[in-house]
């Protein structure tokens, strides 16, 4: 150390410890950094590492007495120097000045803490700060009132920490990093590290903060909890109107969950659904991180985070945990073929947003279904298939069938007059009630449903070699599906039916032609809504069919082996669901052909004209087979925009059918008849009853 007089010159280490004035003027000759070599350099190196004189003029011109410095009353100012930590971490607590100079904080590698203020030196003359580091690791601390208002330069290697209120801009350089709880009070641009919090915790600013290209997010996440310390997560709240959050493009989400510092516990294992609000900015989101960087450890198998942004206009950001792919989660936890197709759509998703944002309602589906546990998320992809819509195209169609084995059954009661001379035309009600079931398989969840049918026929024509009659049936059926939906259809049918004298045959003949308006309804699968999804459209329905019997008695019976063939036709109009959710499903018009053959024996009474004789029976065995379009009706949709097929259960096309039933004579031109009609195969069966009268005139 030089002297000259009572001052000194020229210090490399500078230490307060003896009464007299001490200059600072171009400190550290030898220093190894040579942009520092003409700037004054406080450099502390005591043993504690621990300055806590409040006081010292830091200043190249300017002169420090020890009794200042020891009694606090002059302020430190930095005027273009570097303040360096030494030995041990470094923890001031005096108040700084800034002149438009600005001043540099070297960390050396060490923590340093300045619970002081800092402000400017003078007004309307902005000073500034650079935060650097000459060693490595450690990092500055600011948990001051920190009212300066030129820019903080956060430059490569060095770490701020800001756990008290910073009014400074803020840049941070390439390979530095942000930390801290506190308020900053200004905009903040990244091109390093931003981790909110201090592992973890919330950062408050009020200002814009950009991501620039290259930069990272670092989000410490420890629970679910908004506070600070273990159990909670990091979290950015920008306020103030216009203030937003930019990501630009080349910037990286880092979500951590192992090797947390600080107050954490580094045991949490995130849940499927689990969401975390990582950023909320007031004038809203621009952009998106082009890489969420997966945990090392930590997550679940076969789960990710992924983050949304501004979702529903929420001006933020969330992380969510979802599977690393829907399909193969639905699949492992026994999810029907339904569930998959609407978790591949979930996947398509998910895929194309990663490349180019989706639409604001593909997003919120994507939203609504991360937040889905493992409880329930197979039950939501289910219940996003709408497989109703599946349901209802099954059940509509039996109607018709129902009616041409209706009146078949009737025309088998009444014979020609070439067969009875008694015979004369008659008119005819029938109500029936029928009950359906499919049972559920890998392609889809069972469902019920409810026919009941109202038919009203009468003959124009008869003479000994034909019958030609006309009839109106009505049909209400109601169909109850998987996950609470339900689905109606209201059916009105006009027909014409013939008889046909063949010799030692008859051929019997039928052909409808009707409307059919289709309802379904079913809760918002995303829970998002309270109102039901809804759909209503009209279709058309026709059928025609041919039967050929053939009547002989025997041992005291009637016997008629016959053998059927129906072909059927539905179809309805395009359907768009009611309801804001994004789970509402669009769906484009149907239609389907289908037939059904049949082949078997009818049995009854010997004499078969119910009004010969005060009652009569029959038994109807017979075995059936329905085209693959009847028995597995497939139904095309949209969800989100995507396709989508809905499925209906695995049936068997073949399949057994019997009814029973009798007649009794009411009056000398009317008797009344009651049957009943099962039909089974491999996942399904159907039940009906049906009474009914008939008159002849």
């Amino acid at each position: 150390m030089s002297n000259y007089g009572s001052t000194q010159w020229e210090t490399y280490t500078f230490d307060i410890t003896t009464a007299g004035t001490y200059w600072v003027s171009f400190v550290d000759f030898n220093s190894r950094d040579d942009n520092a070599m003409y700037d004054p350099l406080f450099f502390i190196g005591n043993t504690a590492g621990t300055v806590t004189s409040g006081g010292g003029d830091i200043s190249g011109s300017t002169p420090i007495t020890a009794a200042a410095v020891a009694a606090g009353s002059v302020s430190t100012v930095f005027d273009g120097g570097t303040l360096k930590a030494g030995a041990a971490n470094l923890t001031m607590a005096q108040d700084f000045t800034v002149k438009s100079t600005g001043g540099t904080i070297d960390q050396n590698g060490l923590a340093s803490t300045f619970s002081g203020d800092i402000s400017n030196a003078a007004v309307n003359s902005p000073g500034f700060l650079n935060i650097k580091n000459t060693g490595s690791g450690g990092s500055v601390t600011l948990s001051g009132i920190n009212t300066f208002t030129g820019t903080t330069t956060v430059e490569t290697g060095a770490t701020l920490v800001v756990n008290g209120l910073l009014s400074s801009p803020v840049i941070v350089n390439t390979g530095a990093a942000l930390h801290g709880l506190g308020v900053i009070n200004s905009p903040i641009t990244v091109a390093g590290i931003l981790a909110p919090g201090n592992s973890p915790g919330t950062l408050t600013t009020v200002g814009t903060v950009t991501m620039a290209s290259g930069s990272t997010m670092s989000v410490d996440v420890d629970g679910l909890g908004t506070g600070d310390g273990a159990g909670n997560y990091d979290r950015l709240l920008i306020t103030g109107t216009g203030n937003q959050f930019v990501i630009e493009s080349g910037s990286t989400l880092s979500p951590v969950l192992r090797g947390i510092t600080g107050s954490a516990n580094n045991t949490f294992v995130p849940s499927l659904g689990d969401s975390f609000r990582i950023v909320t900015a007031d004038g809203g989101i621009s952009g998106r991180f082009d890489t969420i960087l997966q945990p090392a450890s930590g997550l679940l198998d076969g789960t990710r985070f992924y983050a949304f942004y501004n979702v529903a206009g929420s001006n933020s950001v969330d992380l969510r945990v979802i599977p690393t792919s829907w399909e193969s989660y639905v699949y492992l936890h026994d999810g029907n073929e339904n569930a998959q197709s609407a978790a591949r759509v979930l996947d398509q998703l998910v895929a194309a947003d990663s490349v180019s944002p989706v639409s604001s309602k593909q997003q919120a589906l994507l939203y609504g279904a991360a937040g889905a546990n493992a409880a329930n998320l197979t039950g939501m992809t289910t219940a996003l298939a709408g497989e109703v819509h599946g349901a209802m195209a099954a059940e509509v169609p039996l109607s018709s069938l129902a009616l041409q084995s209706m009146v078949s059954d009737i025309l088998g009661e009444s014979p020609l007059c070439g067969e009875d001379k008694t015979t004369k035309r008659g008119v005819w009600f029938t109500a029936t009630k029928n009950w359906d079931k499919r049972y559920g398989d890998d392609l889809a969840s069972s469902f019920d449903a409810d026919r009941n049918q109202y038919t009203v026929g009468g003959d124009l024509l008869l003479n000994k070699n034909a019958r030609i009659g006309v009839g109106y049936s009505h049909v209400d059926a109601d169909v109850d599906a998987s996950h609470d939906s339900s689905g109606s259809a209201t059916q009105n049918m006009g027909f014409v039916y013939g008889q046909f004298n063949l010799g030692g045959a008859v051929l019997e003949s039928l052909v409808s032609l009707g409307s059919t308006n289709w309802k379904t309804s079913r809760p918002d699968p995303l829970g998002l809504s309270p109102e039901s999804l809804d759909s209503e459209e009209n279709g058309f329905d026709s059928m025609a069919g041919v039967t050929l019997r053939v009547p002989v008695t025997s041992k005291g019976l009637s016997v008629q082996p016959y053998a059927s063939l129906v072909w059927v036709h539905s179809d309805r109009g395009s359907i768009e669901e009611d309801g804001a959710s994004p789970a509402a499903l669009s769906l484009p018009g149907y239609s389907m052909n289908g037939t059904r053959m049949m082949a078997g024996v009818a049995l009854g009474s010997e004499t078969r004209n119910p009004l010969a004789v005060p009652s009569t029976f029959h038994l109807n065995l017979g075995f059936g087979r329905d085209s693959s379009d009847l028995a597995h009706p497939q139904v095309d949709a949209e969800l989100a925009d995507i396709d989508m097929p809905i499925l209906t259960p695995r049936v068997s096309q073949t399949f057994f059918q019997t009814k029973a039933g009798a007649t009794m004579r009411l009056m000398k031109n009317g008797y009344c008849y009651a049957n009943y009609a099962g039909q089974f195969r491999n996942g399904a069966d159907s039940h009906g009853c049906e009474v009914g009268v008939r008159f002849e005139l």
